[in-house]
């Protein structure tokens, strides 16, 4: 006699729910949402880290949050962090999200301040007090350069070397060389001057060589030359350096 079966074991289902994107691919509902770190802001000025749905984090940006970063203390308040302070990873109250202040000048002090006669570098250019002095040289050391000498200038719109805006100040005293049997001009000056070739950075100069009578009608080989490269503010103010140390010793300047 046949005997019947009992009921066919069946697998186990295991039900998954599925969603679909705008492009018909499926994801699993249960994917995990992004998640994304944050500094919440509190009402007392400080933060704390949440972690949160990525979809909500426009959100909390609008109302104040912060993503962790670089923050530095600005102990002046003029919205510039100090570059030599250790950075928090989450900002506090005096930090800002940056590291530009070159500090020494308090709150006059910061990326596009104006330069102030204060000792201080106030637009952190690297330069203190550049639109008020000449760093070459000033009345008193222009005295002391040109002292006892013939003075004489000459200036270029275009020199012939390519330099553009030349003033070149010079001092000379001739001499007779029993020696060389030749009279020499031992010549010292101070120039200022754009190098075209370097985005016209502007330069200033002394210098000291001896100008060779006939036969040679040359230089000697025995230049020295100090030079410096100066900030474009400080152009002007050694070129009036130049003018009025002219104009007071009654140099004539000769213009090309």
């Amino acid at each position: 006699m046949a005997s019947r079966s009992g009921p066919r074991a069946r697998p186990a289902l295991f039900a998954v729910a599925l969603l679909f994107t705008a492009s018909g691919v499926p994801t699993l509902a249960s994917a995990k949402a992004v998640k994304v770190d944050v500094c919440h802001a509190r009402g007392d000025g400080s933060y704390n880290l949440l972690s949160i749905s990525e979809s909500a984090l426009s959100a909390h940006l609008g109302h104040g949050d912060v993503l962790p970063g670089a923050w530095y203390p600005d102990s002046d308040g003029d919205g510039f962090g100090d570059p030599d302070a250790t950075a928090s990873e989450y900002p506090e109250a005096g930090y800002v999200d940056n590291a530009d202040d070159c500090g020494d000048g308090g709150a006059a002090s910061g990326p596009g301040m104006a330069e102030l006669a204060d000792g201080y570098d106030n637009d952190c250019d690297g330069w203190t007090d550049e639109d008020f002095f000449c760093p070459c040289y000033d009345m008193e050391s222009l005295d002391e350069l040109l002292a006892g000498l013939d003075t004489y200038a000459y200036s270029w719109a275009v020199r012939y070397d390519g330099f553009t805006q030349v003033t070149s100040l010079r001092g000379q005293e001739w001499s007779y060389s029993y020696e060389d049997v030749q009279w020499q001009a031992p010549t010292v000056g101070a120039d200022l001057y754009r190098v075209a070739a370097e985005d016209d950075a502007p330069y200033c100069e002394t210098w000291s060589q001896t100008w060779l009578a006939a036969p040679d009608h040359s230089w000697a080989d025995d230049g020295v030359t100090s030079y410096l490269a100066i900030p474009e503010e400080s152009f002007d103010v050694c070129q009036g350096m130049l003018d009025d140390w002219m104009v007071e010793q009654g140099t004539p300047l000769y213009s090309w």
